[in-house]
């Protein structure tokens, strides 16, 4: 070996183990963290100084979100502890360890944050803090699309003619699904949504289709990019706002001859709470965060094809358990008409079965048929853990 290749090998060997501490160096100054909850025992609050925080939450209150819950709790009771804001001083103490704060929830009194092993530990020793969790990681929800629609879908669009001449609506293609649900006697009565206020929960949204020309948009948020736009953003997956945009389309589209929606008159707000690039999936704080967000800006019902399972076990499907149910039922308790994908998890055989939070009890569980009314071959079965009988309802998911 000349004295040119010693030096080239020497030079590379030098550079491989340079390579290698700076490796272990990275390694150990950014070490691995976990998404968790960080629940607290209370608000720190007592006598006059709660009675005080109570009334500047109701002060506080959007005035649609103050007729919705009037409309199901009594006057003295249209807001409780779980509307607070979360102790300032606590929200301090986690930020004090290191921890990266992600989201705060006022119905849940948490804060999710980015941990390392030891901040958790730190975390765990807090005085006021009840009990350190994972923040669950979530699926989109919704049934499988099929490459074209099935015989009996076709032949139901065959008769589209003769459907017309019954129907004062060009219902189009989507006919048969709304006929399936009696939607078309609902519009004849000239209940078509106006004056409702629905928000989505999904994975996003576009919104430069004919069939949105006349949506009434309330609000919309991101929150995985922390921004107002819904739509698919440059990094995104390709298919990020399929899910998203398909479930608006069957609520609120209108083009005639195409497409009428289920409800086209109703306001919506759009919550964008999940990634589908499988390297960073979105967590259950986002949706919570989303949820409360729509529920303050005063939306009526809560329509979500998310559900979130790692880190849960089917004894949690009780209604009651893991913390995007509880926060679905905290909801329905303000009054607002939750509704969520069961799932299609039918044939995955390691979790056969529906989706938080569709095993809530106040929330309403939706799985998938063909056009003949049967169950579709991927849409969730239950019963809940407690044995309830789940889904609620089905509709058009295949075709």
């Amino acid at each position: 070996m000349n004295r040119y290749m010693t030096c080239c090998v020497i030079m590379a060997t030098l550079l491989l183990a340079a390579g290698f501490a700076n490796a272990v160096e990275m390694e150990t100054a950014n070490p691995p963290t976990d998404a968790v909850w960080v629940r607290f025992m209370d608000r720190d609050l007592t006598g006059p100084q709660l009675q005080h925080a109570l009334a500047a939450a109701a002060e506080g209150l959007s005035a649609p979100t103050r007729t919705r819950r009037s409309r199901s709790r009594a006057s003295g009771d249209i807001v409780d502890e779980a509307d607070l804001p979360v102790t300032p001083r606590y929200v301090q103490a986690v930020v004090a360890t290191g921890a990266d704060l992600r989201r705060t929830s006022r119905w849940l009194n948490a804060v999710s944050c980015n941990a390392t092993p030891e901040q958790v530990a730190a975390l765990e020793a807090l005085p006021f803090v009840r009990a350190v969790e994972p923040v669950a990681r979530g699926i989109a929800a919704g049934g499988k699309r099929l490459p074209g629609p099935p015989p009996a879908l076709q032949a139901a669009l065959d008769r589209g003619a003769l459907a017309k001449s019954l129907h004062p609506l060009d219902y189009g293609a989507s006919l048969p699904q709304l006929e399936q649900i009696n939607a078309t006697a609902l519009h004849a009565e000239g209940l078509t949504g106006k004056g409702v206020t629905v928000a989505f929960l999904d994975t996003g949204f576009e919104l430069g289709h004919e069939c949105f020309e006349h949506l009434d948009v309330v609000a919309t948020w991101d929150f995985i990019g922390n921004d107002e736009d819904v739509s698919t953003e440059a990094g995104d997956n390709v298919y990020q706002a399929l899910y998203g945009t398909g479930s608006l389309s069957i609520l609120a589209g209108y083009a005639p001859g195409s497409l009428i929606g289920v409800a086209w008159e109703a306001s919506v707000i759009l919550a964008k709470t999940e990634d589908l690039d499988d390297e960073t999936p979105a967590e259950e704080d986002n949706w919570i965060a989303a949820l409360e967000w729509a529920e303050g800006l005063g939306a009526d019902v809560v329509s979500s094809g998310l559900g979130y399972i790692d880190w849960y076990r089917f004894e949690d499907l009780d209604g009651a358990t893991t913390r995007i149910t509880v926060a679905a039922e905290m909801a329905a308790a303000r009054g607002v008409v939750m509704v969520n994908a069961a799932g299609d998890m039918r044939s995955n055989s390691a979790w056969p079965h529906i989706l938080p939070p569709a095993d809530g009890r106040s929330v309403i569980a939706v799985g998938a048929c063909d056009a003949d009314g049967g169950v579709t071959a991927c849409s969730s079965p239950g019963p809940t853990a407690d044995g309830r009988i789940t889904p609620d309802v089905l509709a058009l998911g295949a075709g």
